[in-house]
């Protein structure tokens, strides 16, 4: 699997099923050409915002690998980021995981979790990424495309 031509083809078809983005998208290329005499440069092209948000926004929601699977190298203590209640009603805080315990995660599921982003989390909407995002994403401390929170 091409995880990169996935990803551009996923921009392009949401592109072609927004025009306004799609508008607003190549205004912001076409005033930085004119900027530029014409030829953008990688630096150039990494200092678009909506380009940005366009690319963060598509990676959030449709990430070329949306889980992986992991080994725990050791014991450790995982803690819940709210309670659960388990098979025998007691709620639980966390959950000890041994040496050698496969671990599967899910980016997908942190990328759309509507605590997290919320009620519009499944919604392909490239703007939240030009404001402060919410203080749930924030203190999330999630890797990925929100490496530089």
């Amino acid at each position: 699997m091409d995880t990169t031509a996935n990803a551009l083809a996923r921009v392009l078809h949401l592109l072609s099923e927004n025009q306004e983005a799609q508008d607003k998208l190549r205004a912001e290329i076409n005033k930085a050409r004119e900027e530029h005499h014409g030829e953008l440069l990688f630096d150039e092209l990494s200092s678009l915002p909506y380009l940005d948000a366009i690319c963060r926004e598509t990676l959030r929601l449709h990430p070329p690998v949306a889980f992986t699977i992991r080994e725990a190298h050791a014991d450790a203590v995982l803690p819940f980021s709210k309670p659960v209640r388990g098979i025998d009603g007691n709620l639980m805080e966390n959950v000890i995981i041994h040496k050698g315990t496969p671990l599967l995660m899910s980016m997908l599921s942190s990328n759309t979790n509507p605590e997290l982003w919320g009620p519009d989390s499944y919604e392909w909407k490239p703007e939240r990424w030009l404001s402060s995002l919410p203080e749930t994403v924030l203190g999330a401390r999630v890797p990925g495309v929100y490496s530089h929170l």
